[in-house]
């Protein structure tokens, strides 16, 4: 549970590439934002797979929302021994968020001993503390941003649009740092 006093320690799990973290980014950004004058101190750490690990860590370091990015090979053959690795990776968490709808999810969560378990819904949601509703018809971003709502509540949806802050990054222009851009990508995964 989110307790008000102590601190918490949080942990997103989210598989796919860089391009899948950028589009969680806003999330993280809103836990951290949500709770910044609050009473409640936490730690957010955020478990990705080892091909966004770099530029997860490159992301993470121009803000604040993170505070450390761990990486596991989701996509690697997994034996025994890996997947003690990957519960021993996820222990010691009050809170635990993965964006995989499987049903391994629930059970990898329950796993943790994390007091709050937070995932999209699956024939073992049951493992969850909250099990929260897969809509595949929205943006992704929003999509993502559904798995926070049990800790910071409603939120307005243009707090959900992917920003990168070019703060603490050296621009090739200086000018570029106090304007907006939109960057589009087809997306091109098989």
């Amino acid at each position: 549970m989110i307790k008000p006093s102590g601190q918490n320690k949080i942990l997103f799990i989210h598989t796919g590439g860089l391009g899948d973290v950028i589009l969680l980014s806003p999330s993280l950004r809103l836990l951290k934002e949500r709770f910044a004058d609050s009473e409640i101190k936490f730690v957010l750490d955020l478990l990705v797979e080892s091909r966004a690990a770099r530029g997860s860590k490159e992301l993470c370091a121009m803000t604040d929302w993170v505070s450390e990015v761990k990486e596991f090979d989701f996509k690697g053959r997994l034996s025994i021994g890996k997947i003690f690795q990957l519960i021993k990776l996820i222990q010691g968490y009050s809170c635990v968020i993965a964006s995989g709808s499987s049903p391994l999810v629930s059970l990898l969560l329950f796993l943790s001993g994390a007091d709050r378990r937070i995932a999209y819904e699956s024939s073992l949601s049951f493992l969850l503390t909250d099990a929260v509703k897969l809509n595949k018809e929205q943006y992704a971003s929003s999509m993502l941003s559904d798995l926070i709502s049990p800790l910071v509540g409603d939120f307005d949806a243009k707090q959900i649009a992917p920003e990168i802050p070019l703060g603490g990054s050296e621009a090739p222009v200086d000018e570029l740092k106090n304007q907006r851009y939109i960057l589009l990508h087809p997306g091109v995964s098989a």
